[in-house]
């Protein structure tokens, strides 16, 4: 699964980017949801995290800057591993992070 994050509009301030954070909501149902997001967390609900996608280096993105970034989730078979790799391409370009897994994995070694 490969996917890009962009901004809907230009960055409205100027800020220092250390990383990205990443949580998920869902609506399982009609009006039923589970959620990690700080503002609707699922109550009792400890089974999932918010994930951080550091950067290597603090970009500075300008007011008026579009920020993009590419995110994949890869998987490998043979031995069940699932990881993410990211990599900024907008307003500046940073290398690819946690290739092939190399820092962080998901799932059990053979």
């Amino acid at each position: 699964m490969n996917f890009e994050l962009r901004g809907k509009n230009p960055m409205k301030t100027e800020a220092r980017v250390h990383g990205f954070a990443g949580y998920f909501h869902s609506c399982l149902y009609d009006d039923v949801f589970m959620s990690i997001t700080p503002k609707h967390h699922t109550l009792k609900m400890f089974s999932w995290f918010p994930v951080y996608f550091p950067i290597e280096h603090p970009m500075l993105v300008r007011a008026g800057d579009d920020l993009t970034v590419h995110m994949w989730r890869c998987t490998r078979r043979t031995d069940a591993q699932t990881w993410y790799e990211w990599r900024v391409t907008s307003p500046d370009v940073t290398r690819t992070y946690n290739p092939a897994g190399r820092a962080q994995s998901i799932g059990s070694l053979s």
